[in-house]
Order: C-alpha cells, then sequence, then structure tokens
C-alpha cells in the first residue's frame, strides 16, 4: 500500500513540474503536497527522496527542498541527447508514420502558428500565461507525437526523462519573445513537410537545425542571468554578451543566414 500511494505522489509532483507549476529554484513543501493529495506525508518523503536521485530535487541545508537548477553543462547534455534521438526519431518516423499521423502532426504545427499570431496581435513583449501554455502543449505534443511514431521504446522513454527535465529546468519558457516563437513555429512547420513528403534526410537535418537553435537560446538566457551560486556551481560571467535582445535584429540563424518569417 505503502508502495502504491509512493508511486501516486511521484506521478503527481512529476505531473506538476512538467506542467510548470513547479519551477526551478522553487520550494517544494511536503506538507502541502500531502494536502494536496490526502495522504499522509511518508509516500511524499518517499516520492520526493526518489526525484532529489534523479537530479530533480536538491536538498538545501537548513533550507528544505527546492527544484533543482541547472547547470551550463546539464543544459548542454540534455540538448545533445536530444539532437540525437530526435534527429534520428524523426528519420525512422518518416519511413513509419501514416496519413492521419501526418495529419496530426501539421495540426499541431498549425496551432502553435495559430497561437503565434495571437501573440503577435497582442502586442505583447513576450508570450506567457494561456498563450505560452498552450503553445508549449502543442510544442510538446509534436514531438511526442514523432517519437512514438519512431516505435523505439527506449527512445520515448529517455526523451521523456528529457522532457520532465526541460520543464523542470524552465528550459521551454526560457525565450518567449515575437523572434523566438515565429522560429520555433517555422521549423515545426518544416519538419512537418519533410514528413509529409517523406524526406528522412530533410526531415532529420531540420531536426537538428530546431534543437541547436533551442540550445543557443537557452545558452544565451543562462549566460545573461547573474547567479548567486558558486562560480565552480554555475556558469562564468559573459562580460558584454548578457544584454537582452528587445529587438529581432541581429539575431540570425546560421541554418538560413535571417531571421523568420511567419
Amino acid at each position: 500500500m505503502g508502495s502504491a500511494l509512493s508511486d501516486t505522489a511521484y506521478a503527481y509532483i512529476a505531473e506538476k513540474l512538467a506542467r510548470r507549476e513547479l519551477r526551478a529554484g522553487q520550494k517544494v513543501s511536503e506538507h502541502r503536497l500531502a494536502c494536496e493529495l490526502g495522504i499522509s506525508r511518508t509516500p511524499v518523503r518517499e516520492a520526493i527522496h526518489r526525484l532529489k536521485n534523479e537530479g530533480l530535487l536538491v536538498q538545501l541545508a537548513s533550507s528544505g527542498t527546492f527544484v533543482a537548477e541547472p547547470s551550463r553543462r546539464q543544459i548542454v547534455e540534455m540538448y545533445e541527447v536530444r539532437i540525437a534521438l530526435e534527429a534520428m526519431a524523426v528519420a525512422k518516423a518518416v519511413r513509419r508514420i501514416r496519413p492521419a499521423e501526418v495529419a496530426e502532426l501539421q495540426q499541431y504545427a498549425t496551432d502553435m502558428r495559430r497561437l503565434a499570431h495571437q501573440f503577435r496581435d497582442s502586442g505583447r513583449p513576450r508570450m506567457d500565461g494561456r498563450l505560452q501554455r498552450d503553445f508549449l502543449a502543442a510544442d510538446a505534443a509534436f514531438h511526442k507525437l514523432i517519437a512514438s511514431v519512431a516505435q523505439n521504446n527506449l527512445v520515448c522513454k529517455t526523451l521523456g526523462d528529457v522532457h520532465l527535465r526541460h520543464c523542470a529546468f524552465g528550459l521551454g519558457s526560457h525565450f518567449r519573445d515575437l523572434y523566438h516563437v515565429a522560429r520555433i513555429c517555422l521549423y515545426h512547420g518544416r519538419i512537418a513537410a519533410a514528413v509529409r513528403r517523406r524526406d528522412a534526410r530533410a526531415a532529420r537535418r531540420l531536426m537538428q537545425q530546431h534543437i541547436r537553435f533551442s540550445l543557443r537560446e537557452a545558452l544565451f538566457v543562462f549566460d545573461a542571468e547573474p547567479s548567486d551560486q558558486e562560480p565552480a556551481v554555475r556558469r562564468p560571467s559573459r562580460r558584454g554578451k548578457g544584454r537582452r535582445r528587445n529587438s529581432t535584429a541581429g539575431r540570425r540563424s546560421p541554418e538560413d543566414g535571417g531571421p523568420a518569417k511567419e
């Protein structure tokens, strides 16, 4: 019984991380989680211990339990895993995908483009709130469908674990200005088109470019943010490279030589 409750608590906390209801650096209350679940604190404590062992939560002396904050190296490693596995997965998916799944993939890309248009029309400098939640959900569903169609259970599990870390560390929402949103939509549209054409080589290349772009943006934000942790734990300072870019001017992608057009 205790094990079942511990599994329930684990799944509940993991879901909160995946939904970004618990974010990097946020304190995790064992008591509050137990109350939300209507169970004792023991299985919640066991679940928290598992998540600590997996590197998603950390215990800070005299302070409590917090959602882990990634190091620069961890960010690079996560995206490197994604580049390798998702490029392979999309190439395999091209050969196996069914017409209904092609339509589903294109629908996710269309949904993201629609949300991007709503964001543009809102005039806000940064996507947030419901628009961001819906955009990130469509983004995740797009990638999850490709991994599923590739029919490799280990790849699906590994990418699922990476996605959970991605959400917990806040990487999916790191830079959501209009340029970034438009660029992500552009890549998704091109990947979906390559899959529809059954062009495995193009789909692989575009997926690699897409994830490398996201890695560059994640590292830009990481390097720009001040840190109150030890330099050996967090990134070194990069003077002159920490300014936030308020315009899309100059933000060019090596793959195509210029900013995205919707």
